[in-house]
C-alpha cells in the first residue's frame, strides 16, 4: 500500500508547517545553550559525539539535547512544501509562463522581506550602528547572504532563507518541465543528478566560501520530492522506502559519505511520522497547529531576533529550567507574530496584491 502525498489540503499543510515551525523555534533557542552543535551547513562526526555526551552527563538535558541537534531539519519541511504547494498551483499548466509565474512571487516574497527588515530596525535600532544596519539590509535585498559561511549567520534571523527560495523559485519552471515531460523517471534521474552535482561541486564550494547546504543544490531532491508528489500519484512512502531512510539518516550522522543524503531521508521520515497527524479528525490541538502554519512565516522571521530579548532571562539555570524557558520564548513569539501577521494581512498584503492585478 504505501503512504501516498498525492493530494494534501492546504489546512494539512498548514498543521504540518506549524508542527515543523515549533521544532524550529525550539532549536534555535536552545542550540545556543550548549555546546552540542548540528551538521546544517557542514558535517563532523564529533557533533553526534557532543550529544551523547551531553545527555549522558545529565538525563534531564535529553530534549535540550534533541531539540539542539536535530531541530534544524524541520526546515526541510517548507522546502518540500514549496515544492508540493509551486506543483500543484500548476498542474494543470504544461509548462508555467515564465513571466506571470516568478513576478508576482517575487512581488510576495519582497513584500514580506521588506516588512520583516522594517519590523527588525523598530525592534533593535538601538542594538547597532547603522554602517551594520546598511550592510545587513543591503545583503538582504540583493539576496546574497548566503553566499558565504561568513555572512550566512551573520545577521541573526532567517535571511539566508529568503535567497534559497528565490533560487527555488526560478528554477521550478525548469524543472516542472522536465518532470512534465519525462514523469517519473524524470523525477529519479534529477535526484540522482542533484546528488552527483552535489558530491561533485561540495569541495569547490568550500574552497570558495559558499555554502552548499544554504544555496539551492544542498536542497534540491527535497524540493524535487514535494514536486514529485504532487506530480505521480504512484511516488508512495512504503517499508522499502522507509527503511533505507532510516538507515542513511542514522548513518550520516556518522560518516561524511551518508551526510548529503541526511537531509531527503529525514524530510521523508517526518513526513511518514507527519501523515497520521494530519490526517487526525479535527480539534483544538490540530486548529491550534493550523493556525501556527498560517502565521508560521513570521514566527520564522521574528523567532531569531527576539532571542535578543529573551534569552538572557530564559537560558539560565538547570536544563529543564533551560528547556522550560524555551517553551516561554516560543508562546512569545507565537503571540508577537500574531500580531505581526494581522499588521501585515491589513496593510502589507492588499497593496501587494494591488500591485499583482496591475501586471
Amino acid at each position: 500500500m504505501g503512504i501516498s502525498f498525492y493530494s494534501i489540503s492546504k489546512e494539512q499543510k498548514d498543521v504540518i508547517k506549524g508542527i515543523a515551525m515549533v521544532f524550529i523555534v525550539l532549536h534555535n533557542f536552545l542550540h545556543w545553550t550548549n555546546a552540542v552543535g548540528e551538521n546544517e551547513m557542514n558535517f563532523d562526526s564529533n557533533r553526534i559525539y557532543n550529544l551523547f555526551e551531553f545527555i549522558g552527563g545529565d538525563v534531564t538535558r535529553l530534549f535540550n539535547g534533541l531539540f539542539s541537534y536535530f531541530g534544524f531539519y524541520f526546515l526541510e519541511l517548507f522546502i518540500f512544501i514549496s515544492g508540493y504547494g509551486l506543483a500543484k498551483y500548476n498542474i494543470n499548466s504544461t509548462t508555467p509562463m515564465y513571466k506571470k509565474y516568478i513576478i508576482p512571487r517575487v512581488i510576495k516574497l519582497y513584500a514580506l522581506l521588506i516588512f520583516g527588515i522594517i519590523v527588525y530596525f523598530f525592534l533593535f535600532y538601538r542594538a547597532f550602528d547603522m554602517e551594520w544596519f546598511t550592510a545587513f539590509v543591503t545583503s538582504s535585498l540583493l539576496m546574497y547572504n548566503n553566499l558565504s559561511f561568513y555572512r550566512i549567520f551573520m545577521f541573526i534571523g532567517p535571511w539566508w532563507y529568503f535567497s534559497l527560495i528565490l533560487q527555488l523559485y526560478i528554477l521550478f519552471p525548469l524543472l516542472y518541465k522536465a518532470l512534465d515531460r519525462y514523469k517519473e523517471k524524470g523525477f529519479f534521474v534529477l535526484i540522482a543528478l542533484s546528488y552527483v552535482l552535489i558530491f561533485l561541486l561540495t569541495s569547490i564550494a568550500n574552497k570558495w566560501d559558499v555554502p552548499i547546504y544554504g544555496n539551492f543544490l544542498g536542497h534540491l531532491p527535497e524540493f524535487l520530492l514535494g514536486m514529485g508528489c504532487v506530480m505521480f500519484e504512484g511516488l508512495k512512502f512504503t517499508w522499502k522506502v522507509m527503511i533505507p531512510a532510516m538507515v542513511v539518516f542514522i548513518l550520516s550522522n556518522f560518516l561524511e559519505f551518508f551526510f548529503p543524503f541526511s537531509f531527503l531521508s529525514a524530510t521523508i521520515l517526518m513526513l511518514w511520522f507527519f501523515h497520521a497527524i494530519i490526517n487526525m479528525p479535527s480539534n483544538r490541538i490540530m486548529r491550534a497547529f493550523k493556525l501556527l502554519g498560517v502565521i508560521s512565516m513570521f514566527m520564522f522571521l521574528i523567532n531569531g531576533p527576539l532571542r535578543l530579548y529573551t534569552m538572557p532571562y530564559l537560558a539560565r539555570g538547570e536544563p529543564l529550567q533551560v528547556l522550560l524557558g524555551s517553551f516561554i520564548h516560543l508562546t512569545i513569539v507565537i503571540m508577537v507574530s500574531y500580531m505581526l501577521s494581522l499588521l501585515y494581512y491589513k496593510t502589507v498584503e492588499p497593496l501587494t496584491l494591488k500591485l499583482i492585478s496591475k501586471l
